[in-house]
Formats: C-alpha cells, sequence, structure tokens
C-alpha cells in the first residue's frame, strides 16, 4: 500500500534484525539434569531410590556392573535425609538402605548437597558402573571444564575405612581423578568442590563419572561399602567464556538501532497520514 514506505523500512528492519540477533547470547553445550533433579520424562521431580529401579533420570545413563551378579548397578537418587529416612533399592522392598550421620546417631556432620534437592550416589566397590551423558553443541578443540560439588560417605550396613573419588573422563582424553579422600568408618568426608579441564575432541563428547574407592574386590565385595555423592555438574567453554570486547555491540548501540527504525517507522506514517 506504501511502497516508497515499504522500500525504506525493510532494509532498516533487516539491519535491526541482525544487530538485535547478534546480541542475544549463544547457547553452546551444557549439561542436561546436573542437578539430578528431574526424572526421565522431564515433567516430575525425581524421587530417591535406586536408579531404574525406584526411579529414573533425565539425561543420564547408568552403565554395565562391572563386579556384581546384581540385577542392578549400585546408583541411587538421594538427599539430605539419607541417614534418617534413607531410600530404597532392588533388595529393600520394606525397608530403606541409609547412609552413616546424625539421623541414625552418628554425629559426623552428614548433611544435604551444598546445592539442595536431591543428588547421586553410587556405589565404587560392589555393583559399580559408571554414570554417563553425550555432551552436544561442543567446538572441537576448545577448553572446558567440568565443575562439580562432591562427597564421601558409607552405608549403614558394614563399617571400616575406605578411600574415594570420582573418575571423570569426557570424550576420548584422558580421564582424571578428584582428590583421593579418606572416610573414617561410620564417616563422611564434608562436601568438596572439584573442577576438571578437558579438551573437546569433536561436537559431542561423552562425559563419565565412575565411583572409585579402595579397598576394592574385584567379582565380590570388600565387606566396607563406599557411597560416593554427586551434585551440581556444570560445565564451562574456556575458550568463549570471555569474547573480545568488539563481539557485541554496547547497550547504547541497541538503543540507536532501536530509536532509528521507530523514527523510520514514524516518519513513512506521518507521509502517509498526509495523503
Amino acid at each position: 500500500m506504501f511502497p516508497n514506505m515499504t522500500r525504506r523500512v525493510l532494509p532498516t528492519l533487516a539491519t535491526t534484525g541482525l544487530l538485535l540477533a547478534s546480541t542475544l547470547p549463544a547457547f553452546g553445550a551444557s549439561i542436561v539434569n546436573g542437578g539430578f533433579e528431574l526424572q526421565s520424562d522431564g515433567s516430575t521431580s525425581s524421587v530417591v531410590g535406586q536408579v531404574d529401579v525406584k526411579t529414573t533420570l533425565q539425561g543420564w545413563t547408568v552403565g554395565g556392573i562391572l563386579n556384581s551378579t546384581q540385577p542392578h548397578p549400585f546408583v541411587f537418587v538421594v538427599d539430605g535425609n539419607a541417614d534418617s529416612s534413607g531410600f530404597g533399592s532392588e533388595n529393600s522392598s520394606t525397608t530403606t538402605i541409609k547412609v552413616w550421620g546424625p539421623g541414625n546417631g552418628v554425629a559426623n556432620g552428614f548433611t544435604g548437597s551444598p546445592d539442595g534437592g536431591n543428588f547421586l550416589g553410587v556405589d565404587g566397590d560392589y555393583a559399580a558402573a559408571p554414570v554417563y551423558q553425550t555432551v552436544t553443541g561442543l567446538t572441537a578443540g576448545d577448553s572446558y571444564t567440568v565443575s562439580f560439588n562432591w562427597a564421601g560417605s558409607q552405608f549403614t550396613d558394614q563399617t571400616g575405612a575406605t578411600t574415594q573419588w570420582w573418575q571423570v573422563s569426557f570424550g576420548s582424553g584422558a580421564s582424571q581423578d578428584t582428590a583421593h579422600t579418606a572416610v573414617d568408618s561410620k564417616g563422611f568426608t564434608g562436601w568438596m568442590s572439584a573442577a576438571l579441564t578437558f579438551t573437546a575432541d569433536s561436537a559431542s563428547d561423552v562425559l563419565t563419572f565412575q565411583a572409585k574407592a579402595l579397598p576394592y574386590t574385584a567379582g565380590a565385595p570388600a565387606g566396607l561399602p563406599p557411597f560416593t555423592l554427586l551434585d551440581g555438574v556444570t560445565l564451562t567453554d574456556n575458550t568463549t567464556t570471555t569474547p573480545p570486547p568488539s563481539s557485541t555491540p554496547e547497550p547504547g548501540t541497541i538503543v540507536m538501532a532501536l530509536t532509528g527504525l521507530a523514527g523510520v517507522i514514524g516518519y513513512g506514517r506521518s507521509r502517509a497520514n498526509r495523503r
């Protein structure tokens, strides 16, 4: 209807659209359900208990059992009540598993994750299994840091000192360990933070967590059930975290562009109203 206005406005709209698009944050790789709060359908909060038996997890896959004939690995979603109300397993349909803590009379300082809510617990010795997910949206060659909170604890059915840690791998690069941390009999290490840096080797890599412990008996329980906890898994692209100053227009530039667009539209309307 207004050919002259259309010829003026459309190029400005296109230019402004490109400018605004360049100011939007770039969404790269990220961890799905790094807080272990969602079931596999993604619509409901996870419940405590053995994964793939009592509950499910969005984003994560539990691998095969490494050293046991149990039907399912000893991988659990737990919470800050793990020492009091505990959590269920395929071997405890009417009772629950617990960890040592104030909830059962042991003043070892056991507490829920600093992230709040639920977290993951994996037996590092018996019915052990890796937990992993495929991370997409990576840039091959970029440096990525995997950050998380973790702690060492112990089931209440046995006693004895252990050493616990997480072994983490990302893509085809070499795996890395957290600190190998001593856990007293009936003990709890307190929550610790870890940050491990890897280099992506493709657009998608597999991130794997494997609970490790000593003593370890391949093929049978050592009798000292180490239970290693994990929460708050995040991924940071170190290569693109701080873009060059010129890569994103200043807010004033955006305002100027929007003001110019509004002026062009207003001018077109004014001319149209005079006809």
